[in-house]
């Protein structure tokens, strides 16, 4: 197989879908956190046909997409695995934090300023993302904010995972079929008519 490559209806689907996300980032709306998670479980639920019903390369970006997509929703959702390690992405820890500061500029209209003197407040207390302002508490307690950023990383694991499924399997092709192996069948099949032709000849008639 080829290696996969980045055509103009990728380009077009990932500016698309980050269009959307910078919308629903600036909204922070009820109906912008709606809109992006049913974005994302379309797509999830298209990659389980992808994977089943496609073929070649097709199949095996799907096959990539869903693993790594569902396999991020289920650290942030599934109780256990969200307390242990879904609260530790990136995701959880730096929208509501995000939040904050955007709401806090839109009141005292600081801009980026005060996002960059917030973050480096936080930096320098030691309080980090999760410890400082917003911080994560659980998907029941997830605002709208947090939701659009938990839909939007889901969706980049999941688009990551189709590339990498596909680099992989491009790269084992390639070292199952060597460049250097030659075919086998003509020169033997040359060499005997070689040989025959030879033969012939010594068996005419002597002069």
């Amino acid at each position: 197989m080829k290696r996969p490559r980045i055509t103009i209806a990728h380009i077009i689907l990932v500016v698309l879908v980050v269009a959307i996300g910078l919308a629903a980032i600036r909204s922070g709306s009820a109906a912008w956190a709606g809109a992006m998670f049913s974005i994302t479980f379309f797509m999830m639920i298209c990659s389980f046909l992808g994977a089943a019903l496609g073929r070649g390369m097709r199949r095996i970006y799907w096959s990539g997409f869903a693993t790594l997509g569902w396999s991020y929703l289920l650290l942030i959702y599934v109780p256990w695995l969200d307390g242990k390690v879904g609260r530790f992405l990136l995701a959880p820890n730096l929208f509501p934090y995000l939040e904050e500061i955007l709401h806090s500029d839109a009141q005292g209209g600081g801009g980026l300023q005060s996002l960059a003197l917030g973050i480096l407040g936080a930096t320098a207390t030691g309080g980090g993302f999760d410890g400082g302002i917003g911080g994560w508490s659980g998907v029941q307690n997830l605002s709208d904010f947090g939701r659009i950023g938990l839909a939007m990383e889901a969706l980049l694991w999941a688009f990551l995972g189709g590339w990498v499924a596909c680099y992989f399997a491009s790269g084992r092709d390639e070292g199952s079929n060597p460049h250097g192996a030659g075919p086998a069948g003509p020169p033997e099949s040359g060499g005997e008519s070689h040989a025959d032709e030879t033969a012939s000849r010594g068996s005419g008639p002597s002069a």
